[in-house]
């Protein structure tokens, strides 16, 4: 197709395929702007220091999203009133 938008995943996902996961619980302890020599005037502390603030701020936030998230699944998990939800609509997905 000529004239279309480029197909394929592009760069990115070449290095989300060598990245490993993050760890949920784990500090922040790198930055994005951990670039190569030929761009580290980019990474300036003057220029970066906001973005590094929000992106602390946004790490945070997604910390406490997951233990809030994880806790609550795991109190349903353990409501054997959810088990038995679970298994009744597992019995009407089985036969509808």
């Amino acid at each position: 197709m000529h004239g279309g938008l480029p197909q394929g995943p592009g760069p990115a996902a070449e290095w989300s395929a060598r990245a490993s996961p993050p760890d949920a619980g784990a500090a922040l302890t790198s930055t994005v702007f951990d670039l190569p020599e030929r761009l580290a005037h980019k990474s300036d502390p003057a220029l970066i220091a906001d973005d590094e603030r929000h992106f602390a701020a946004i790490a945070e936030s997604l910390q406490s999203s997951i233990a809030d998230v994880s806790e609550r699944l795991d109190a349903a998990r353990r409501n054997p009133a959810a088990e038995a939800r679970r298994r009744s609509i597992a019995t009407w997905r089985s036969i509808g």
